[in-house]
């Protein structure tokens, strides 16, 4: 699955939070999930950790990360690198 233009989130559909917040949810558009039609916007699960370069949530779900949204990344410049360096390996 992927995710794109996606930012972090600490509540469904909640105002943006900084990448290094203690609890991490990526809202964003969806691609390739199986219950979910592609270009769904969606707040998935809360990100256990990353592996080979992809997202891994506590439910089981393995993203791509895609294009950070831009006005998430305006605000949190360096997003993605923010993020990945915020979670466990």
């Amino acid at each position: 699955m992927r995710i794109e233009n996606w930012s972090l989130s600490r509540h469904l559909f909640s105002p943006y939070n900084a990448p290094e917040v203690a609890t991490h949810h990526l809202m964003g558009i969806v691609y390739g999930h199986p219950v979910y039609g592609d270009g769904k916007l969606l707040q998935i699960s809360p990100i256990k950790k990353i592996e080979n370069g992809l997202v891994v949530t506590r439910s089981g779900g393995v993203y791509e990360l895609g294009k950070v949204a831009p006005d998430y990344e305006a605000q949190f410049p360096g997003a993605r690198a923010r993020l990945l360096m915020s979670l466990p390996a």
